[in-house]
């Protein structure tokens, strides 16, 4: 049995032993732990494919693959150890394990770099699908919200200032669309991370007669990242992925800002529930939205994770450099961060209880369908719209300046105002009235995407059924996996038991 340390595998008969303090400033050991488990599995699959190509013998590899099994309980405290990172780890404690001869043979035809490459996509990939199920979820909550106020009438902003008249339904469902799409990155970007490095060695290959497609196919992958250069140096899809975390994250925070808005006294129109604020140490009557807050905060958190992984990758020669190694724990971060956020809106937003007779009441202010008046002027009286845009603004400019209000426009105010630029009609009274009321206003504006109840009802049926197609779409992707991890375990035990025969991997 072998009993040597860390640096003795790498270092011995050529470099001095590392100080600890050089030791701990280059190791990646703490941001490792999400791999480990990959790693190994990546080991296991290497000695299979080694087998399969008779590059070691079957005795030998029921050994290795008994010693790295034998080393998972190990991964557990991986946060202890001191070792550099956990491909050392794996290696050194199966030396440890199994002697140099057997132990030694591991790492043929792979290194360090393809490896981690390799890893961290295999991560990467259970993170997109976990935080695509969230969304999923997400989107789902807001649709609920939305089908249950198709009739809830409010103001639509623009500058922060009363616009036109909308429902809370459209208003809500703008934000699923925009968590759609993210879904439909994430989706895509799925497909670029699933694509094996492992072959690619620490650049240039092997002259070892290895099978990359075999590794891919025992790992889940789809394919292969071909270019041995390009699959060892690349972060592209870590800074992909970090992205979509960040738009994500930027969609959340502008929610929760409006969410902060709305709940306070001087809009009024959302209570968030209790489990969702908290209070003063010194002010008792205090709500204070501080989930909401935290989301809108941690969203520069993500940004910032992508800005620092970009610029260490900015300027990095090919092919493989440590800085990489670097960009790892800001893809964690990102992800950890965007997941969590994107769980707390879901929870919040199910939740929410919305003021609907205060969103009515502010939907009149502010002269919300002098927009519409303008269009009853084209479409009735074939004023031309700049014409009439200016016979609104000068009522709306008039009545403003009295202090009063959108319904206490008239008929014949428009009439008059009308008249003076060289224009004589008649308003249709009950159209004037179905454009001033609220409620009404929303039902004739039914163009494809706009606030009618009937129309956002259209879309809410139309997401769902995308939706369906979405969780189609995940659980086949992890149904996928599952089965690769099955196999994979399955041929690991055909192996160490002696029942694997000479070419019985070729059919995968």
């Amino acid at each position: 049995m072998c009993s040597r340390e860390l640096d003795d595998i790498l270092r011995k008969g050529k470099l001095k032993p590392m100080p600890s303090e050089v030791k701990e400033f280059t190791s990646s050991i703490a941001f490792d732990i999400p791999i480990a488990k990959h790693v190994l599995d990546i080991n296991k699959a290497h000695v299979i494919m080694l087998t399969q190509k008779g590059i070691i013998r079957k005795e030998e590899a029921a050994k290795i693959l008994k010693g790295l099994k034998e080393l998972e309980p190990s991964l557990e405290k991986l946060g202890d150890s001191k070792y550099e990172d956990v491909h050392v780890l794996i290696e050194s404690e199966l030396i440890k394990s199994i002697g140099e001869e057997l132990g030694g043979k591991i790492h043929a035809g792979k290194s360090r770099n393809d490896q981690v490459a390799t890893a961290l996509r295999m991560e990467l990939r259970s993170n997109i699908l976990e935080l695509l199920s969230h969304l999923i979820e997400l989107r789902k909550t807001l649709i609920d919200k939305a089908m249950e106020h198709l009739s809830t009438v409010m103001a639509g902003y623009t500058h922060l200032q009363h616009a036109q008249i909308i429902t809370l339904g459209h208003h809500l469902l703008a934000y699923h669309d925009m968590f759609e799409r993210d879904s439909q990155r994430l989706k895509e970007l799925y497909a670029r991370i699933n694509l094996s490095p492992m072959g690619s060695c620490a650049l240039a290959t092997t002259t070892l007669d290895i099978d990359r497609k075999l590794m891919a196919k025992l790992l889940g992958f789809d394919g292969l990242v071909e270019n041995s250069i390009d699959a060892v140096s690349s972060r592209d899809f870590a800074l992909e992925a970090l992205a979509d975390f960040s738009i994500i994250s930027v969609h959340l925070s502008r929610l929760a800002e409006e969410l902060i808005l709305w709940s306070t006294l001087e809009f009024s129109f959302v209570k968030i529930p209790d489990a969702y604020v908290s209070t003063s140490s010194i002010m008792p009557q205090k709500r204070n939205p501080e989930v909401a807050e935290l989301i809108r905060a941690r969203c520069s958190h993500v940004i910032g994770d992508l800005n620092s992984a970009l610029t260490i990758m900015k300027g990095l020669p090919l092919t493989y450099n440590l800085d990489v190694q670097e960009v790892t724990p800001h893809m964690w971060n990102g992800y950890r961060t965007t997941l969590k956020s994107v769980r707390m809106m879901k929870e919040m937003i199910g939740e929410l209880k919305f003021d609907v007779e205060r969103l009515y009441k502010e939907a009149s202010r502010g002269f919300p369908s002098a927009t519409e008046i303008a269009e009853m002027l084209v479409s009735e009286y074939d004023i031309p719209f700049r014409t009439a845009y200016q016979i609104v603004g000068k009522l709306v400019y008039e009545l403003a300046s009295e202090g009063k209000e959108q319904y206490q426009i008239t008929a014949e105010s428009i009439e008059d105002l009308t008249r003076k630029y060289g224009k004589e009609i008649e308003v249709d009274r009950e159209r004037l009235r179905n454009i001033l009321d609220p409620r009404v206003n929303v039902k004739l504006k039914s163009v494809i995407g706009g606030p009618s109840p009937k129309e956002v009802k259209r879309m809410c049926e139309e997401r769902i059924k995308k939706l369906s197609l979405d969780k189609e779409w995940l659980n086949t992707r992890l149904n996928s996996l599952l089965e690769a991890s099955r196999r994979l375990k399955e041929f690991v035990k055909e192996l160490i038991g002696g029942e694997m025969g000479e070419g019985e991997m070729s059919g995968m």
